[in-house]
Formats: C-alpha cells, sequence, structure tokens
C-alpha cells in the first residue's frame, strides 16, 4: 500500500504551485497526467513515481470534511487534495512535495505514516 496524504486549503492546487513545489524540492523530476487528467504524477529520471495528487475537489459541505479530519480553522471555500507516494526513498520525496505544496497554498497537510 503506499503512503497517504491529503491537503485541505482554501484554494485548489494549481500546475504552477505544484511545479515550484516540485522544483524546490528536486528539480529533476517530470510531471505526466493520469486517468484522463484527474490526476497527476511526478517521476524522477529513472521513471519512478515519487507522488501523485489527485485534482483539488471544492467541499461543499466542510461540515463532512470536518468530521473527517478534526475541527478546521478555514472559513470560505474548503478544497481536498489526495495525494500518495510509495515507501521508502522516492516517497520521502514526494512526502517533502506535499509538504511543500502545502506551504504555498495555506494548506493542512496530513501524512498517513502507517502501523
Amino acid at each position: 500500500m503506499p503512503r497517504e496524504m491529503y491537503l485541505v486549503s482554501t484554494e485548489p492546487m494549481t500546475m504552477p504551485a505544484l511545479v515550484e513545489a516540485a522544483t524546490a524540492v528536486d528539480g529533476q523530476l517530470v510531471p505526466r497526467v493520469l486517468f484522463e487528467g484527474a490526476a497527476i504524477q511526478l517521476v524522477d529520471t529513472a521513471d519512478v513515481a515519487v507522488i501523485t495528487l489527485e485534482l483539488s475537489r471544492l467541499i461543499e459541505d466542510p461540515c463532512q470534511l470536518e468530521l473527517m479530519v478534526g475541527r478546521l480553522p478555514l472559513t470560505g471555500a474548503v478544497w481536498w487534495i489526495e495525494a500518495s507516494a510509495p515507501w521508502g526513498p522516492a516517497g520521502e520525496i514526494g512526502v517533502r512535495i506535499a509538504r511543500e505544496l502545502g506551504e504555498r497554498l495555506g494548506a493542512r497537510v496530513q501524512v498517513e505514516e502507517g502501523l
């Protein structure tokens, strides 16, 4: 199973923000589009995926999200971004990218560390 992550933000993920976050961590990563544009994957020079991110989803009822992730200190629109990264060194890069992206979006980042 991959390492699961999510980001909760007041703004959606954009390609420029993702590219900036990825470049800040590893400037050699290349994006590829999956599932007819529903997800973006970043791969290293060996074609190993370091992170896969689904496109942002607007949460219409933040109360439902609050039940899942706890108290949200957000007002207005709430965006949900799901991501996954493999375990091991490649996944550590993916986690760093998620955290960097979270900083750029002002997002709350949760990384499920597993058992």
